[in-house]
């Protein structure tokens, strides 16, 4: 076996042995500082234990989920001028593809118009959940791209001199009245398949008349709700106040 070399210290002058002492010092100060704060956090844990087993403990949201700021889905699809304006679409893909000619630039027009009359009533009417402003500009955008779809049916008729069905005449009565008899657009499919472009563009004209009349009234109850209810912001503070007195 090797022997061991005596272990002989260096002179240590009188600030390095300060130095030595203070580091000495300030390691065990540190040292009790860590256990104090794992004492602290092992009653902290204790006590949340027996919070949670003794305490009642309310399930229960505090925020009513009939008046939740943020709702998850308006159903817009439930709405009768959705409804009308999707009956619209699939009247106006009938016809352009059927009355006008295959490289006539206004089959995608009049069907781009009725399907950006339905789509942007879908998208104002969930926009309306975060954004009163937003709904009501899309909702609006649906009702300029309906009177402009009512216009290249007026047109259809006015250059090729067929009827545009007034007011008070019987053929007018008895559409209106069908038209607002029904709005799922499985009805309007299967009775265009029979009838001629004169009737066709005339039934369409009567449910942009009457989507349009649903639309204003949309565009009314936003502005109401919004009068009511005010903005996102001022709806996630309602909320917040109201949760802040649940929990006192």
């Amino acid at each position: 076996m090797l022997a061991r070399a005596p272990v002989t210290l260096a002179p240590v002058s009188e600030r390095g042995a300060a130095e030595w002492a203070l580091g000495c010092l300030l390691l065990d100060m540190a040292g009790c500082f860590l256990c104090a704060i794992r004492r602290f956090a092992h009653l902290d844990v204790c006590c949340a234990r027996i919070l949670l087993k003794y305490l009642p403990i309310n399930d229960k949201p505090m925020i009513d989920p009939k008046r939740d700021f943020i709702p998850l889905t308006q159903n817009y699809d439930r709405l009768k001028a959705y409804q009308k304006s999707e009956c619209i679409y699939d009247v106006t893909y009938y016809f352009a593809h059927r009355f006008l000619g295959r490289g006539d630039r206004t089959v995608d027009q009049m069907v781009q118009a009725a399907r950006s009359g339905k789509q942007n009533i879908a998208e104002g009417v969930e926009a309306g959940a975060t954004s009163c402003e937003t709904a009501i500009k899309l909702v609006n955008v649906a009702r300029a791209s309906l009177q402009e779809l009512l216009l290249d049916y007026k047109d259809y008729l006015r250059v090729r001199n067929l009827d545009l069905w007034l007011p008070g005449s019987d053929k007018y009565e008895q559409c209106r009245r069908a038209c607002m008899a029904h709005n799922e657009s499985a009805f309007y499919r299967k009775a265009i398949a029979v009838r001629t472009d004169t009737a066709i563009a005339n039934i369409a004209i009567t449910l942009i008349y009457q989507a349009d009349v649903l639309l204003r009234g949309l565009i009314e109850r936003l502005k109401c709700d919004f009068v009511e209810r005010g903005g996102i912001r001022e709806e996630m503070t309602r909320v917040r106040l109201q949760s802040r007195k649940g929990r006192k």
